[in-house]
């Protein structure tokens, strides 16, 4: 017996533990229905009533909560969409309640629970539930900072920062750009212009340009925006924004003529001519002719100056001048035509003043001075480091008798002359006058003196290399010898005794 005993109690337990399965029965999905109560333009609030770890009693272990565009079945349970953070299942009975977020709106989804144990019993799947999501109503916010940037002559830039899909935050799905020549018309904005191809609004915060063209030359254009969501809600308006296109390129405008004046008599040659500049002009045409009509000019010369001396004239012959001028798009009109004759008195030549002539070791800046001439109106200075003048350094023109000319070198001579100048033309050139200007290079240092015994007592003789006057050349102004019982360097050069003689 007490062996048959032993061989039982295996028997027995295995008995008891499939009973136990067997009783326990799986996992219910719910007790009560699912039910989706409320809803949000991206959201909808689950309610259940919760099962049982077996059947309807106890605590289950997990939920599984998914959703789909479809009504869910067992057969397409695996393509739901699974939703994370569910909750943790409570007792038996209780009263479940569970927001699914993240979702579209104005959508139909479909909804469906199961439960499962601790070993992963899974319960069968629970009633289809659905629900619609609400639209959503909150529109994109206004755009503040709409602003123009570069223009051509039939377009403008626009810059904004992208808002949101719901107020500042997300992605919008569309702009409405409208512009008008008023200001108060994009305010009514129904009247305004509507722009098509705008390109889809970037996430919230990013910089947006866009490019509207099709605009009429030299105009004030005014310009709002509006931003849509999805659903569509509209934003209110934008702040407005103004530019103004570019006008189209032109002709330049005839040149003012200034000298000479007009009616001019006795004028000697060579006739100074002279006008104002032309805006965007990039060439000049001078005709001078003996006749109103210029049939024949005498002179029919382009440059890009806005002067000109013109020589080879009719002494007591009166002539008729005029200019216009020219950019990329062409020739404009001729100015206004004046006239003039030659032959009369020009100034005398000034007399050099400062600084004297053959002025040595001046420090720059020069001022360099002449004589007042009587009839002048003004002066023409040259100055070169030939006395040829072949090729001045200054060529200036000028009312004053004073000048500082700028660009020269130090330890160089330069020639300098000056004439004076009316409305009959410029006096010969004064005698000119040299200066030069302060030598500023230090002779190069001494690098092999050498000492010796003197031929008397207390002597000592020095040899060593001359140096230059400009470095290694020309020739030095004097010497600076000095002595110590100690070596010499640059920091006790002055405490030593210095040599005379």
């Amino acid at each position: 017996m007490t062996k048959s005993s032993g061989l039982l109690r295996p028997i027995f337990a295995a008995f008891v533990f499939a009973a136990y399965l067997a009783l326990a029965g799986p996992v219910s999905a719910a007790q009560g229905p699912l039910m989706a109560s409320e809803a949000t333009s991206n959201s909808v609030t689950l309610n259940w009533t919760a099962p049982g770890d077996d059947g309807n009693n106890g605590t289950a272990s997990q939920y599984d909560i998914r959703y789909s565009l479809n009504p869910i079945t067992e057969a397409n349970w695996g393509s739901a969409t699974v939703v994370s953070g569910v909750p943790v299942p409570q007792p038996a009975g209780s009263q479940e309640s569970f927001d699914v977020t993240g979702l579209e709106p104005s959508t139909t989804y479909y909804f469906a629970i199961k439960a499962a144990d601790e070993v992963l019993n899974w319960s069968s799947l629970s009633n289809v539930v659905a629900k619609s999501t609400e639209p959503e109503t909150i529109p994109p916010a206004a755009i503040a900072d709409l602003t123009t940037l570069n223009s051509t002559i039939g377009s403008i830039d626009l810059q904004w920062t992208a808002p949101g899909d719901d107020g500042a935050t997300g992605t919008a799905a569309e702009y409405d750009i409208r512009y008008s020549t008023s200001s108060s018309v994009v305010s009514n904005w129904d009247a305004a212009i509507q722009i098509s191809g705008e390109s889809s609004p970037q996430a919230a915060g990013a910089t947006e340009t866009f490019t509207v063209t099709g605009l009429d030359p030299e105009q004030t254009y005014y310009f709002a925006i509006k931003t849509a969501d999805e659903v569509p809600n509209w934003s209110g308006i934008s702040n407005i924004a103004n530019g103004t296109t570019q006008a189209e390129p032109t002709v330049p405008p005839a040149p003012l003529l200034v000298s000479p004046d007009d009616g001019a008599t006795g004028l000697s040659q060579p006739v100074y001519t002279d006008w104002g500049d032309a805006a965007g002009a990039d060439l000049y045409e001078l005709q001078i002719d003996s006749t109103i009509a210029f049939s024949a000019p005498v002179c029919d010369s382009s440059m890009t100056a806005t002067n000109c001396d013109v020589a080879d004239l009719q002494d007591g012959e009166t002539y008729y001048w005029r200019v216009r001028a020219h950019n990329d798009v062409g020739w404009g009109d001729w100015s206004l035509v004046r006239n003039f004759s030659v032959d009369c008195q020009t100034p005398n030549a000034p007399a050099a003043s400062a600084p004297g002539n053959g002025a040595d070791n001046l420090v720059l800046p020069v001022t360099i001075s002449w004589s007042s001439v009587g009839d002048a109106t003004n002066y023409r200075l040259q100055v070169d480091d030939t006395s040829d003048f072949a090729s001045p350094i200054v060529d200036q023109t000028m009312s004053g008798t004073t000048y500082s000319p700028s660009g020269l070198d130090d330890g160089v001579t330069y020639y300098w002359r000056v004439s004076a100048g009316n409305d009959c033309g410029w006096s010969a050139m004064s005698t000119a006058w040299n200066f030069t200007t302060r030598d500023t290079t230090i002779p190069d240092p001494v690098a092999d003196l050498d000492a010796e015994p003197g031929d008397n007592n207390g002597e000592v003789k020095l040899t060593w290399t001359a140096s230059g006057d400009d470095g290694s050349s020309g020739t030095a102004a004097s010497y600076d010898i000095r002595y110590s019982l100690v070596e010499i360097t640059a920091q006790n050069w002055s405490e030593a005794s210095q040599a005379s003689g």
